[in-house]
């Protein structure tokens, strides 16, 4: 899969597990997932790629099937992207806990990539670090009104007196 993405230049997509394993026999997965974009690659050793990706578009899945080596191919339809909203004065604490950990981390969104006025971008960075589970996790991502996702976000913060 990694092979052919590369020599297409083209996303494959992740999505969150839902019942299943990462080896093996192929998983069910959830239904909303994201294109990732391969940005780099290394092949240490035959057959073996290591990759960084970036996120890209959400989508839905709307059939699939597992083929013989139990790799999964959907069909899916991309998700709207959503509208750029400013954070407003609305989520104080949200955007403070999520600038204190932006700042004592050693993470991708350097200073010069972040978006902290943008609620779409705070939601997502928020959830990325929430102390939720996983399944709890893809619901808040699957939310389509970011300012309910980051409301939801907020209180889950609140609620568990969250601390970076």
């Amino acid at each position: 899969m990694v092979s052919r993405c590369l020599k297409n230049e083209q996303p494959f997509g992740m999505c969150l597990i839902r019942q299943g394993a990462e080896v093996g026999e192929a998983a069910v997965p959830c239904e909303v997932g994201t294109l990732a974009h391969i940005t780099d690659w290394d092949m240490p050793q035959q057959g073996v790629f290591n990759i960084r990706v970036r996120g890209g578009r959400r989508f839905r899945i709307k059939d699939y099937i597992v083929g013989s080596d139990q790799l999964i191919r959907a069909q899916v339809s991309l998700l709207d992207e959503m509208p750029r909203q400013k954070v407003g004065t609305d989520f104080p604490e949200a955007v403070t806990i999520l600038q204190e950990m932006l700042n004592h981390t050693d993470n991708e969104h350097s200073t010069s990539s972040q978006r902290i006025e943008d609620v779409d971008w705070v939601a997502n960075r928020l959830a990325e670090i929430l102390p939720v589970d996983n399944i709890d996790r893809q619901s808040l991502l699957e939310q389509d009104d970011v300012v309910l996702r980051l409301q939801a976000i907020s209180d889950v913060l609140k609620s568990t007196n969250w601390k970076p």
